[in-house]
Order: C-alpha cells, then structure tokens, then sequence
C-alpha cells in the first residue's frame, strides 16, 4: 500500500484484504493489539491515495477523543494537512453535531453529565413517590446514580422506558425487590426523559439513541 514520500507499509494478507477492500460496508472482528487502528489508518490513505476519493468525503468515527486525535496525527504525519478536511471524531460527537444540525425544536441543546443528571432527579425526587423498592428510599442517592448509569445502558442497547415493563419478564429471574427496584427505575426513566425535553438537555445516551 503506497503513500506519499515513497515509503510503503507491509500489511498482511488480511490486512490487505481490509485496506483494499471496495468502497462499501466491511466488518472487522480481531482482539486487542491485533492492528485495527493499523489497519484503519492505511484503509484512509488508500482511499485517498488510490482511489482519489477527496479527504471531505471521508468520515472515521473512533470510541475516544484521544483514538480521534492519535488518527489525525498519524495520517498527517502520513499524507499531509489535507487529511483536515476529514471528519474524524468520536462517537458522540458525531451524534451531538447530527442532534444540534437536525433537531425538531428550534430550542438551543445543552449537554449534561451524568453527575448533573443525578442532580436533576434527586431535585424532584419526592414528585416520583411513591417508591416500590426500599433501595430508593433508603439511599437515594446511590440508588439514583445506579439508576442513571443503568438508564444510560438501556439507551446504547436502543430500549425506551416501555421495553422495562416488568410484565414482559421471566418472574423466576428476578427477586421481589429486584423487581420492584426495575418499576421504579422504569418510572424514573420516563420522568427523566420527559424533564430532559421540557428543558432542553441531552446527555451522552441521547446523543446515540437519537442521532
């Protein structure tokens, strides 16, 4: 695979197969430390390089601001500041440009932490009662913080606060308590969600299930 300076990168055979493979859609499954990135970062200059296709055109989306800024540097170090004009970021930033670019309201976005999410419901904590598990009385705090954070999970798996209908599920799974804790959690999900709207928030979840 050639790119600029005369310089040349020996792939391996599966490596090549990725690197050259047709512009269209193209699954790779390998461990940790086998050369993804690697193989991504040839995958661009080829695509540039060979098959001419400008930089604007291109998008690499990686899970970490840092992963998005070593690729950057690493194709210009490669093949120049035209690289630039690639967009090249992360996951929720991508989804956060598309909500901002594309929303239904004319309402200026602005996004929350988790911690302030946290916040916002133990703010109106008493308006949710009652409570059917004893988790959330008893500790609110740390039960809503698990709550978010499990809330958070449900949106990057794409489940709305209806897929937690508690009917849906294998009674013998769960314990009594766990499944009051899920009612709960389902209730806070919904207030959440509805608050989030009514004030214009978004948080990190929203920026992927939405986008």
């Amino acid at each position: 695979v050639n790119y600029t300076h005369g310089e040349r990168f020996r792939a391996t055979s599966d490596q090549t197969v990725a690197i050259c493979h047709d512009p269209a859609p193209l699954m790779i499954l390998a461990g940790a430390g086998t050369g993804k990135t690697t193989t991504l970062l040839y995958r661009f200059i080829y695509l540039i390089e060979n098959l001419r296709i400008k930089p604007k055109n291109i998008l690499a989306i990686t899970y970490t601001e840092r992963a998005a800024r070593e690729l950057t540097d690493r194709l210009v170090k490669k093949i120049g500041a035209q690289v630039r004009d690639s967009t090249i970021t992360t996951f929720h930033s991508f989804c956060y440009g598309l909500i901002k670019d594309f929303a239904l309201s004319d309402n200026k976005l602005q996004l929350i932490e988790e911690s302030e999410a946290v916040y916002l419901i133990l703010n109106n904590f008493d308006k949710l009662r009652p409570y059917y598990s004893e988790e959330f009385p008893l500790n609110p705090h740390k039960a809503v913080g698990k709550a978010i954070h499990f809330i958070n999970r449900c949106r990057d798996e794409m489940l709305a606060p209806v897929d937690l209908n508690i009917k849906s599920l294998n009674n013998s799974l769960l314990s009594s308590e766990e499944k009051n804790q899920l009612r709960d959690i389902q209730k806070i999900y919904e207030f959440y969600q509805d608050i989030k709207q009514q004030l214009g928030l978004v948080d990190y979840g929203d920026m992927i299930f939405h986008a």
